[in-house]
């Protein structure tokens, strides 16, 4: 698995200020690139059926499906996986982010 994307050169992100930007970068590419493939293609899904099934067409519509159990499944179970993947993904990172290095005897202040 990529561990980090480096984005010097890009003007859109600041630098790298942590060990972890890298890691939490790619996983709001992640999100982006989800949020851009569903917003692209759910719009040409809707207008082929339009296209497809529009009233004035010549489309048998004497018996009418009630049900199909694999298509309700698959729209379940695909978001479903998705919001795991990012959801688990998210978490591991915050607990990389919040879990002290090994080794590490803290924080000792003199005063």
């Amino acid at each position: 698995m990529i561990k980090e994307v480096r984005m010097q050169g890009f003007p859109f992100f600041p630098d790298q200020a942590s060990t972890f930007a890298g890691a939490v970068d790619l996983l709001y590419f992640f999100l982006i690139g989800l949020s851009l493939i569903f917003a692209g293609v759910l719009p040409f899904v809707i207008l082929f059926l339009i296209v497809r099934y529009h009233r004035s067409q010549k489309v048998d519509r004497s018996n009418p499906v009630s049900s199909d159990l694999r298509l309700e499944l698959t729209w379940t179970i695909i978001p479903l996986l998705l919001t795991l993947v990012v959801f688990f993904w998210g978490a591991f990172l915050y607990v990389q982010m919040r879990t002290p290095p090994q080794g590490d005897a803290g924080c000792v202040c003199d005063r």
